[in-house]
């Protein structure tokens, strides 16, 4: 297979809740902090949280566009945005179940992929569309 197949990750209440989580936390101390009602221990200037909260939900919004799984060459690459990517060669996969949750999911939804490798590793993805990937791979 020499074509580049690209699969986007599949979001539900479990992604959102991780990635909109903490900016939506972060954007009320610094409403808070902007109208002076923060904890007086917090000595953090609102010109800080106004920066610290755009990039929070900056990278909230990198998460949703940029978490996805590409097949090439005999090679299956998973990537949660900038942050984690993961290759693993297609001869290396034992067994593909589905499951509910997971450790190390490199995707933004409950229902996983669970992918078993040959060195008793494991690569947990939530792809959109599961019957293509499985297809696929």
């Amino acid at each position: 297979m020499s074509e580049k197949l690209k699969f986007r990750t599949k979001i539900d209440w479990f992604g959102l809740t991780i990635v909109l989580g903490p900016a939506i936390g972060v954007s009320i101390f610094t409403i808070l902090s902007i109208i002076d009602t923060a904890p007086s221990s917090s000595q953090v200037t609102p010109n800080i949280m106004l920066i610290i909260s755009a990039l929070v939900w900056f990278t909230a919004f990198l998460s949703f566009g940029f978490t996805y799984y590409i097949i090439d060459n005999n090679t299956l690459t998973a990537r949660m945005a900038f942050f984690r990517s993961r290759k693993v060669k297609i001869e290396d996969i034992i067994e593909i179940k589905t499951q509910e949750f997971g450790k190390n999911i490199l995707g933004l939804s409950k229902d996983v992929l669970s992918i078993k490798l040959k060195n008793d590793g494991f690569l947990n993805i939530s792809p959109k569309d599961l019957d293509s990937i499985i297809n696929e791979i």
